[in-house]
């Protein structure tokens, strides 16, 4: 398929839906059987990446500034309440990433008891 830039709402041909990326990453993958395979070893490789160039402090540190950006906008359109604070915290984020390795951990096990069989 062919894509062209939707300047409507600002997205360039490259960009496209997620539903087409994530359609053809599955066909793809499907498919390519290799390409699968190469998935455990980018995808780990990526993880680390992220954190890597976006450490958790400094990742928080941004999004605060963003919802203290947007609290400033609401008011200033006349929202007439104080805005709530930044409600994510260095220990509360741990927590949901952990729960995220955790839940990936025993999906893999789950996996791999299904293999054995």
């Amino acid at each position: 398929p062919t894509h062209v830039a939707d300047e409507a709402i600002d997205r360039p041909a490259y960009v496209v839906e997620a539903r087409h990326g994530a359609m053809t990453g599955i066909s793809i993958g499907a498919l390519i059987p290799a390409l699968a395979e190469r998935g455990a070893v980018t995808g780990p490789l990526k993880h680390r990446r992220m954190w890597q160039m976006h450490p958790l402090d400094s990742f928080l540190e941004c999004a605060r500034k963003e919802w203290e950006s947007w609290s400033k906008i609401l008011q200033e359109m006349g929202f007439d309440r104080d805005p709530p604070p930044y409600p994510y915290t260095e220990e509360i984020v741990k927590g949901y990433l952990e729960k995220e390795q955790q839940a990936y951990r025993d999906g893999e096990s789950a996996m791999l008891k299904r293999m054995e069989k």
